[in-house]
């Protein structure tokens, strides 16, 4: 039966990560149709969705759910260690929220201060999750070969969406944002 799940969720995340590809140049093809602004905060959008595996792992492990991941039956927590992990996909959720109230409420209407605190967010978070993946779990990903670290694992071709996304969301708003003509191009 694992070997089943570990089948199907290497074809569910093969498949997304094609389908969030053609999202994202469907999108760009047609920003100006859809509007530049809002083109930026849809891929703000679809990155953050894939943060919801970062989510779901804390509540899982937390719960010891090892009926929906089987590596939850692996590991031993203490009491203490539960609560942290459960409180860790709270705030988490809490933290996904808030990248999109900014990317809607902030970057949508072109402020500036949206579009520094998502540039913040993306270097911070994306370097902490490659070096993570370097130095803690790889979740399969080939991008560490080159460096002698073996890709062990699997779900980057779902985790790493948003390394794609957010750059795409920033260039596709920074024109609009920080252009001359900012209001002819909003």
């Amino acid at each position: 039966m694992a070997t089943i799940i570990a089948i199907l969720l290497a074809q569910f995340t093969f498949s997304s990560l094609i389908m969030v590809l053609v999202i994202i140049t469907a999108l760009l093809v047609f920003q100006r149709q859809i509007g530049q602004l809002r083109t930026a905060a849809l891929l703000v959008t679809l990155g953050t969705v894939s943060l919801l595996e970062h989510l779901s792992f804390s509540i899982i492990f937390s719960l010891q759910l090892g009926d929906v991941v089987p590596e939850a039956n692996e590991l031993v927590l203490t009491q203490h260690s539960r609560l942290h992990f459960f409180m860790a996909g709270v705030y988490t959720l809490i933290a996904m929220a808030l990248i999109l109230s900014i990317a809607w409420d902030g970057l949508f209407y072109g402020r500036r201060s949206a579009w520094y605190t998502l540039l913040g967010v993306f270097l911070v978070g994306g370097s902490a999750e490659l070096l993570a993946g370097a130095f803690i779990f790889q979740h399969g990903a080939p991008i560490y070969a080159p460096f002698g670290i073996a890709a062990r694992g699997f779900g980057w071709k779902f985790l790493y969406q948003y390394l794609i996304a957010w750059p795409c969301a920033l260039a596709v708003s920074f024109r609009p944002i920080f252009g001359k003509n900012k209001e002819e191009l909003v």
